[in-house]
């Protein structure tokens, strides 16, 4: 057989792959996607929680143990996420929704978030600010979360996965942008940024 006709039979083989094969390189598996799924939700809970348990705080040094705790708990799941994320856009490209793409830039935002508020955590001597500090970061992570988990169920929903167990199937969601500032924003959520609730 010819070097030319065998060349041929490649290109044509590769065209037969069908059009909901991932190109090479996009790695994610309905495995990596349950598992972002589940992450995501685990951080809107500890998120929510935390924000509850630190208006209960009546001294500095309870401030401070709560955050570190919280802290210790979120860090491992965001590494997660941020590690899958970039791969999970690929599948979403490969799924031809290029326009929703954004979930290693989701993640980027909730490290940043988590970085900004733990340089504010608990800085203050009147608790009532402390108190409000706390209450608008959970609430702004909740909502990245919360986008972090819808859309991964949308790509689920696109690779045609089996949707048991998993949570945010049919919901909608803003798409994720990185600011020139460094700060990120959920169009049709919220500002993650200077002024942005995070005085």
């Amino acid at each position: 057989m010819s070097r030319h006709l065998v060349v041929l039979l490649a290109v044509a083989a590769a065209a037969c792959g069908g059009s909901s094969a991932a190109p090479s390189g996009t790695g994610s598996t309905p495995a990596d996607v349950r598992a972002y799924n589940a992450t995501a939700q685990q951080l809107t809970d500890a998120a929510a929680s935390y924000g509850a348990t630190s208006q209960q705080e009546t001294t500095v040094a309870q401030c401070q143990t709560d955050h570190g705790t919280y802290q210790a708990r979120v860090q491992p799941m965001i590494d997660q996420m941020r590690n899958l994320g970039p791969q999970m856009d690929e599948m979403m490209d490969a799924e031809n929704h290029p326009e929703d793409a954004d979930i290693g830039c989701g993640a980027d935002a909730m490290q940043w978030l988590l970085d900004q508020y733990g340089s504010q955590a608990c800085a203050s001597t009147d608790m009532s600010v402390n108190h409000q500090r706390a209450e608008q970061h959970a609430q702004l992570m909740t909502d990245w979360a919360q986008h972090q988990t819808v859309r991964s169920a949308q790509l689920g929903s696109l690779m045609g996965m089996d949707m048991g167990g998993m949570t945010g199937m049919g919901g909608s969601t803003g798409t994720c942008q990185r600011n020139p500032d460094g700060s990120f924003t959920l169009s049709g959520g919220g500002m993650m940024g200077p002024g942005g609730g995070m005085q």
